[in-house]
């Protein structure tokens, strides 16, 4: 055990509501590193704590990511709304628990801090894309912890920031498959999953993408299903906490995202068990558009993050 072990408190997981008594008993307790407002503590960075895993889990992260929910964060005074706080939510959720930061108040704090970093008060409209998502993480954890995180993306829609396209996050401008993700999930400490949300045509197989979403991975099981833990509203209920999400592997089709097309063959889709908004345009399907692999490390030079046995680098 190196000298970045601290000691965390992880929870099961379940999303506990602001006032709620925490009746988990899958809790580790332990001191605590906390982010208030504009104040942050410098802490050493801990390894990746080993905590209990799921008894159904076929690969999981070593520790248990938080399940926030973004719709009871309080962003009064930003220029930025909980609809827009997906991404921010969904890294939150990873980095809570690694960092030691325990209460919903600290967690919550956390959230702004990152929307901050992401830039969300001097430009939102819709959320963010990946881009954005990678360089605000990394900027985070540089400028709170003096750390730089190994980030690896895999995902069809990196090229659109083209001021940032040579990103040097991006390992893979194609759509994510399930091996990658088996993979990496054995040698991350954390992920995120976007989401897109589409129409699909059946008279033209085509999908058009809507909009988009963030969401925390937080393992698959023996089936290949995936445990997400979403920060939508519309998840944080008890029939959508108890299940894990069923992916579909599409064999046709094309997809469409603002007339940029790329064939569906092979693509990951969610099942219907995975909650959708509720939207006029039609949305009825949930693709797994890509997928960012985040492991902490001491510093530039050391603890580097392997390539899982099946990847090879695209660009």
């Amino acid at each position: 055990m190196n000298s970045l072990m601290s000691t965390v408190n992880v929870t099961n997981g379940l999303h506990i509501k602001p006032g709620q008594k925490d009746t988990s008993s899958e809790v580790v307790s332990h001191q605590s590193n906390n982010i208030i407002g504009s104040k942050t503590y410098k802490t050493s960075f801990p390894e990746t704590p080993i905590t209990q895993r799921s008894a159904t889990a076929a690969v999981n992260f070593p520790s248990v990511p938080a399940n926030l929910c973004q719709n009871d964060i309080n962003t009064d005074g930003q220029n930025f709304q909980s609809r827009h706080i997906c991404g921010p939510t969904s890294v939150a959720n990873t980095l809570a628990p690694l960092l030691g930061i325990t209460g919903l108040e600290h967690q919550h704090a956390l959230v702004i801090r990152l929307a901050e970093a992401f830039g969300m008060n001097e430009n939102v409209e819709n959320g963010i894309g990946p881009i954005e998502l990678m360089a605000g993480v990394r900027s985070f954890m540089e400028k709170n912890y003096q750390l730089t995180p190994d980030i690896r993306y895999y995902g069809w829609r990196a090229e659109y920031a083209s001021a940032k396209s040579s990103f040097n996050h991006i390992h893979s401008r194609q759509p994510p498959n399930q091996q990658q993700i088996i993979e990496n999930i054995g040698i991350s400490d954390g992920a995120w999953l976007n989401i897109g949300f589409y129409v699909y045509d059946e008279n033209t197989a085509e999908y058009k993408r809507i909009s988009g979403h963030w969401a925390t991975l937080a393992g698959c099981d023996s089936n290949g299903e995936l445990a997400i833990h979403d920060p939508a509203g519309r998840a944080h209920t008890a029939a959508c906490q108890e299940k894990n999400q069923s992916v579909t592997i599409l064999d046709a089709g094309q997809l469409n995202d603002r007339n940029r097309k790329r064939s569906a063959k092979n693509v990951l889709c969610l099942t219907r068990s995975f909650k959708l908004p509720i939207d006029q345009r039609g949305i009825n399907t949930a693709i797994i558009d890509g997928v960012i692999f985040f492991r902490c490390r001491d510093n530039l030079a050391g603890n580097n993050f392997p390539l899982p046995p099946s990847s090879v680098l695209i660009v």
